[in-house]
Parts: C-alpha cells; sequence; structure tokens
C-alpha cells in the first residue's frame, strides 16, 4: 500500500511498516533449506504463520486508504487499476526471471544430464501456469500446489480478495462490518472444518486464509479510529511501553508454539491485536521499529518477499551443478514435520550460517533494484492510466507502506 489517507490527515504507520520488513525477512529464511544453526529454530521453522500478519495488515491499511472512497463503479475500476499495478508488474517480472533458468535449462539439459531436478516446463513450473499466473489465478484451484514463484501463491489470493472488498463497499455500504464478520466467519469455517487442520494452505484454501485476514484487519482499522477518536488528536495509547512489549511477547511467544497444528489458526487473531496496538505507534518498541534500516526493511518488504524465490533458486541450482562437477554430495536429508526434505549442506553449519548472510544480501540487493525499477514505476504508470481518465489520485507519501 502505497498510501493510507485519512480524510482529516494524513498518517503513516511507520512503525506497522518496519514490522512487514521484518516478517518478510524471516519468511525469506523460512524457505533458506540449508543445514545451519537456527534452520529449526522455532520462529523461523514457523514463520509461515508470517503471511497472515500480511494479510491482516493488508486489511488494515486498505480499510484506511480506500474505506470511504468506492462509491461508484468508477471508483471501482479505479481501486482495481491500482490494485492491479502495485501487484502485478513485480509478479509478471520475477516470473520472467523463472522463465529465463527455465529455458536455460531446457537449453542445457542434455549437458546438466539429470542435474536439474526434474524436466523443465513440467510438474509446478509446466505453460499452462504461465498463464494462469499471468492472469493471478494461480491460486484458486487451477493446480495441486504452488507454480513457479511459489510465495507468489498470496498475492494471487490477495488481490481477489481486494475485488471482495471493493464490491462489499460498492453493494453494502451500510453492512460493511456485518459484511466484514460474516466472510470471516465462512472464512474461518471453511478453514476449520474442510481444511487440513492448520493454517498451513496455500493454493487449495489460500482464499479463504486471505479473506480471515483481511477483514481482521479491516475491523481492526475501525478499532483504530473508534479509540482515537476517543483519545483526540495527538493522543496516545495509555501505558503504550507496557502494552507493545506484552503485544511483542505475546506474537513471539505464538509463533514459537502455533505450529502446524490447530493452534494456527488463532494467527490472524493474534496479528489483529499486533497491528491494532502498533498503529498507535506510541511506545518503544515502535520508536526502536522506526530506525532508518527498519524502515527501508518496510519499503523493500513486497519484493523481499517476491524476489527470495528466485534468489534460492539459482543459489540451489549452482549448489547441485557444483556437486555434479566435483562429485561430492552438497545436500542432506532430514524428516520434517514427517517429511523428507533435501538440505543443502556444505559439510559445516557454520559455512551455512555464513551462505545465509550471502543469500539475504542477494535477496535484499535484488529488492532494491526490483523496488526501484519495477514497484515504483509499475504503480506510477497506474497511477498515470487513472489520471489520463480525470480521476485524481492522492500523491505518494515521502515515506509510504509497501505491500506484501
Amino acid at each position: 500500500m502505497w498510501f493510507s489517507v485519512l480524510p482529516e490527515k494524513q498518517v503513516r504507520f511507520q512503525s506497522l511498516d518496519s514490522w512487514r520488513g521484518l516478517c518478510a525477512v524471516l519468511v525469506a529464511l523460512l524457505h533458506y533449506h540449508a543445514a545451519w544453526h537456527l534452520y529449526d529454530f522455532p520462529l523461523i521453522r514457523n514463520s509461515y504463520l508470517f503471511v497472515d500478519f500480511f494479510f491482516v495488515l493488508s486489511g488494515f491499511v486498505i480499510a484506511h486508504a480506500y474505506g470511504h472512497r468506492i462509491g461508484d463503479l468508477t471508483d471501482f475500476g479505479r481501486f482495481v487499476v491500482l490494485r492491479f499495478g502495485r501487484l502485478w508488474p513485480l509478479h509478471a517480472t520475477v516470473l520472467g526471471l523463472f522463465l529465463v533458468v527455465e529455458l536455460a535449462a531446457f537449453a542445457l539439459e542434455p549437458w546438466l544430464g539429470g542435474t536439474y531436478p526434474r524436466p523443465p516446463f513440467t510438474e509446478s513450473r509446466s505453460v499452462f501456469a504461465i498463464l494462469t499466473n499471468i492472469l493471478m489465478v494461480h491460486s484458486l484451484g487451477f493446480h495441486p500446489d504452488v507454480t513457479w514463484n511459489f510465495p507468489s501463491w498470496s498475492i494471487s489470493v490477495e488481490f481477489y480478495t481486494y475485488l471482495v472488498f471493493a464490491t462489499v463497499l460498492l453493494v453494502l455500504p451500510r453492512y460493511r462490518i456485518a459484511a466484514s464478520v460474516a466472510l470471516i466467519l465462512f472464512a474461518v469455517v471453511v478453514l476449520v472444518m474442510i481444511g487440513p487442520g492448520s493454517m498451513d494452505v496455500t493454493v487449495h484454501y489460500g482464499i479463504f486464509r486471505c479473506l480471515a485476514g483481511f477483514f481482521l484487519g479491516c475491523l481492526a482499522f475501525r478499532a483504530y479510529r473508534a479509540t482515537t477518536a476517543r483519545l483526540g488528536r495527538g493522543g496516545t495509547m495509555p501505558r503504550a511501553d507496557l502494552v507493545e512489549a506484552a503485544c511483542m511477547v505475546l506474537v513471539l511467544a505464538f509463533i514459537a508454539v502455533a505450529g502446524t497444528g490447530p493452534l494456527s489458526f488463532l494467527a490472524p487473531l493474534v496479528f489483529t491485536v499486533a497491528v491494532y496496538v502498533f498503529a498507535f505507534e506510541g511506545g518503544v518498541v515502535s520508536r526502536f521499529m522506526k530506525h532508518p534500516i527498519l524502515l527501508r526493511l518496510g519499503a523493500l518488504s513486497y519484493s523481499i518477499y517476491m524476489v527470495h524465490a528466485f534468489v534460492l533458486l539459482i543459489l540451489e541450482n549452482l549448489a547441485s551443478i557444483a556437486g555434479k562437477l566435483l562429485g561430492v554430495p552438497l545436500e542432506t536429508v532430514r524428516t520434517v514435520n514427517g517429511s523428507r526434505i533435501g538440505l543443502l549442506d556444505f559439510g559445516n553449519p557454520w559455512i551455512m550460517d555464513g551462505l545465509a548472510l550471502v543469500y539475504l544480501a542477494a535477496v535484499i540487493a535484488l529488492a532494491s533494484l526490483t523496488y526501484r525499477y519495477v514497484e515504483v514505476p509499475g504503480y506510477e504508470a497506474a497511477k498515470r492510466f487513472v489520471n489520463r481518465r480525470g480521476q485524481g489520485v492522492p500523491r505518494l507519501p515521502g515515506r509510504a507502506i509497501s505491500r506484501n
């Protein structure tokens, strides 16, 4: 979300933006399958739940920015164009990077001699999956599992959740709270009663996971606005230092123990509390989260989330080729949650720790490039498209909340 504007004043939730950046880094580390010291650390192994934080925060900020600005079909179309311009350019660019690697694997297949994990353009990287990814419908039941840039499953379900949100505002403006509650309850019932028993779902039930988190975020914004109205302009949350510290402990403890069991269903609710608390930015934790480095991570969060799988693809392919050339296996197999997973292993966990730092540095470097040359131009292009049709769009604030 590039801008978040209340009618009476402009508000920037910098602390929440920084939280998003840290969560994106933890998701990137979750997918770093290597024999390093922190591989089994609960905060990292359960970081898949931070996607629910993204959904809740997205609902909060979208409700903040658009809650009173979708009143007719013109507003609806403008909203869709801007959301498409925010998500699709980076999604399409990273998909293109994956295609380049796949084409290279196809051309080099005779030389690779089976080193590549599967024949190019098959299974999760089929030609059909290219089309569904381009249309951003790849997580709506067209495939048995995630495809191509696997983190983008959440982009697919979130875009269509945006459409549900806009439809609610257009059709049921006076009943938006009731509609939000109904959608949350419906999504939770599906996840609990029909899903696999946890929040660890993507292409099969991911749309319900997103609906639950997103509309809880919308309700969190309503609660935030009501509270700020009572506190008055410039008011802060009472005992903000203590409340923020307790909230941070709650989130970290929950992530550490939730795992992939029934307790994980509480993730959207826990993150709703966190988003509400840190939106006030009145405590010591929020002040720390406004450090320039953390704010930069927040700005890059969407790119970090979207490009890290590509960096992993390059890293794993290079390790596979190197292992073949050297005649040395650079992978070990470990059982995690009942599944056998291949982990990169160069023989020493300290080496793998160092490689983790190199990996994160590469992700942030690539994210900086995509942020500057894809995210910003893509959204600016969407704004120009809307403006050419006479629909004014708020100017971007100096530092804004970025999308997950």
